[in-house]
């Protein structure tokens, strides 16, 4: 068997079916492993995919999920070729059902990773932002403290000058 391969129908647990030698399709056309499959209870069951009623033990069944070399060779023998083509075909549609299950499954999924992913990346966005406000203030909030140190500066440099003046002016009077 190679492509797709069968998952258990139950959200919660989407094992892979390829290496099960059996699983339990219901009427709804849903599959699930033995597992899952033990948890519904007759009668007044439900699918637990879909919710369809399963009121009766035939509304789902255990299938071989591998067959032997020899099995193919007699399993449909002897039936008429329309039962056969019809077999078939309900086989493929099966098939096909649980191939637009997977890639709903996988929409669905990717749709809420993208959905996290925009989420990320706007709380990301909102603390670039916020952390590059925050330096913009702290830029400014040195710029201005520099300013402020500029100005002590110039003004201690100039009292300081001052009383060089006075210093040199009272020396030179002596």
């Amino acid at each position: 068997m190679s492509g797709c391969a069968l998952r258990c129908n139950n959200i919660q647990c989407r094992l892979e079916l390829s290496h099960a030698k059996s699983a339990c399709i219901t009427k709804c056309s849903h599959i699930f492993c033995t597992e899952c499959a033990s948890g519904i209870a007759f009668p007044s069951s439900a699918c637990p995919a879909c919710r369809t009623a399963l009121d009766m033990p035939a509304d789902m069944t255990t299938v071989a999920l591998s067959v032997t070399e020899k099995q193919k060779s007699f399993i449909l023998a002897g039936l008429h070729p329309s039962v056969v083509a019809d077999i078939c075909g309900r086989a493929l549609s099966f098939w096909s059902y649980q191939t637009a299950l997977e890639l709903a499954f996988y929409r669905e999924s990717a749709g809420a990773q993208q959905h996290k992913a925009r989420e990320v990346e706007a709380h990301a966005s909102a603390a670039i932002a916020a952390a590059n406000a925050r330096a913009t203030g702290a830029r400014a909030m040195a710029e201005d403290m520099l300013e402020d140190r500029s100005r002590q500066l110039q003004s201690l440099k100039a009292a300081y000058d001052g009383l060089c003046q006075q210093r040199m002016f009272s020396e030179g009077d002596v």
